[in-house]
């Protein structure tokens, strides 16, 4: 794993908080063997071939799902994580989500607009399954600025939550929601994967066409 950039609260990972103009090794993990890598606005996260799942940088608000506030300046496991079999993690701007094999997902991190689909606007320190979903195949997932995206397995159904004041909900109005709002233009449309940017979203669906 690489990583380069800023590295204020050591979100590169090389046990310091300084900057890096060029991609340098991440040490502390070079035995690992690291399948996916996601970056946040002041943290990261990764997820290893042994289902090992690793934050770091910023702690603000549990957005590392260690229980706690305290950055981290280098990869640290998060126990609760590994034995969830995960297949995707990605970060929000202040929260993270998690996807398993078994299509369920798991957000922790800053809660204040709703965006961990936890029915509140409360921040959570460790991972929490969306109870919403649970019962979907979720297949993808995507996480903004203080929003969040997420697709059945199947493509059929499409949901959105959390900050909503630039349509980036795609449910038709503005306001926040706080749970999985379904998004009714993509149902059915075979959605195969969804993306968020900090205050816009995206989806693809099986005829790769784009919409957001």
């Amino acid at each position: 794993l690489f990583s380069w950039g800023s590295g204020s609260f050591g979100k590169l990972g090389h046990g310091e908080p300084v900057d890096e103009s060029t991609p340098r090794a991440v040490a502390s993990i070079k035995h690992a063997v690291v399948v996916q890598v996601s970056c946040g606005y002041a943290h990261s996260a990764a997820l290893c071939d042994t289902y090992e799942v690793l934050l770091w940088g910023s702690g603000w608000k549990g957005k590392l799902g260690t229980a706690d506030d305290v950055n981290r300046l280098v990869p640290t496991p998060v126990p609760s994580l590994k034995r969830k079999h995960l297949q995707l993690i990605v970060c929000g701007s202040f929260h993270t989500i998690a996807l398993s094999e078994g299509g369920d997902i798991f957000t922790w991190g800053i809660g204040e607009r709703g965006q961990l689909g936890h029915g509140d606007l409360e921040n959570r320190k460790t991972p929490t399954p969306v109870l919403e979903l649970q019962g979907f195949e979720i297949g993808s997932v995507a996480a903004g600025e203080a929003h969040s995206l997420a697709c059945t397995r199947q493509g059929d159904r499409t949901w959105g939550w959390g900050a909503g004041h630039y349509g980036q909900l795609g449910v038709g109005r503005l306001e926040p929601r706080l749970s999985p709002t379904p998004i009714e233009e993509l149902e059915g449309r075979n959605v195969r994967s969804v993306a968020c940017g900090a205050n816009h979203s995206g989806a693809v669906t099986g005829a790769s066409a784009a919409s957001g």
